[in-house]
């Protein structure tokens, strides 16, 4: 039971630093998932406001994010939640004791920059529910990252000091209230290397189903790496040189092939082909 005791202190402890939306990047990301979602087009419309005309893309008269996709298309479902609770919210937004929707300069920024557009208290629900999904990615992470080191053979006190150092002594915990692209991009190299350490550890045809499954992890959770962050592509190269054997190219390059499917359809939509992105 101590294992996740562990888990839901931590969770606790992310909680209580969690202010809302902080900066144009966050409220960026949000912003598309919201146009995602919602309105089912990468055009930000009236949340382009979230951005403080900052990490804002702007092509023939519309408003765009700058910000790689895969961020706020991980965070879609928990956006299409809270959008459905702000309006029950909205009430009691000026009395909730709960996270707000985002801090006080933000909170202030938005209204200089932006005076004509929704309050941000309609917005209450949405900011909790972007904390509580990239808090709960950041709790799945370190799940991924303790099975990993178990079944490396570490010993238990070892993975609950690194779990603890790694959640409660890093920028991992400030970020992990956040939407930024940080805890979803450890979450994303997280699963591709649990999921690459499963595939060298298959051996013979008993294992061969769990390996096409694994494989296909892999590779899409490579390809979310990359959509996360597009550095990223540079450790997932070498992680899928280092795990993929040959016998799962194929079922790891399907995998990272729907990922990046997803974001060229993206660019495409967007910015007019899979090769422009948003920073152009």
């Amino acid at each position: 039971m101590w294992i996740p005791a562990l888990f839901v202190l931590i969770g606790l402890v992310w909680g209580s630093l969690a202010t809302g939306m902080v900066s144009s990047n966050d409220g960026s990301h949000i912003a598309l998932s919201r146009a995602l979602v919602l309105r089912n087009t990468p055009q930000l419309g009236e949340d382009a406001a979230l951005t403080l005309r900052v990490d804002l893309a702007r092509k023939d008269g519309a408003l765009y994010s700058d910000r790689p996709p895969g961020t706020a298309l991980l965070a879609m479902p928990a956006i299409w939640i809270g959008d459905a609770l702000d309006t029950t919210m909205r009430p009691g937004a000026n009395h909730l004791a709960l996270q707000p929707p985002a801090s006080p300069p933000f909170a202030y920024t938005y209204r200089v920059r932006a005076p004509n557009a929704p309050s941000l208290l309609d917005r209450i629900a949405t900011g909790i529910a972007a904390s509580v999904h990239v808090g709960g990615l950041g709790i799945l992470a370190l799940a991924l990252l303790w099975m990993r080191l178990r079944a490396r053979g570490v010993g238990r006190s070892a993975v609950v000091f690194a779990i603890s150092a790694l959640s409660l002594a890093s920028l991992m915990g400030p970020y992990a209230s956040i939407m930024f692209c940080h805890v979803p991009a450890i979450f994303a190299i997280c699963l591709a290397d649990w999921s690459g350490a499963r595939l060298v550890d298959t051996v013979g045809d008993r294992d061969r189903d769990r390996g096409r499954v694994d494989a296909l992890i892999f590779g899409a959770a490579g390809g979310l790496a990359i959509l996360t962050d597009y550095l990223l592509a540079i450790p997932v190269a070498g992680l899928m040189f280092g795990r993929c054997r040959r016998v799962h190219i194929g079922w790891t390059a399907l995998g990272a092939a729907g990922a990046l499917a997803v974001g060229a359809w993206y660019h495409t939509a967007a910015f007019g082909s899979p090769w422009s992105i948003g920073y152009d």
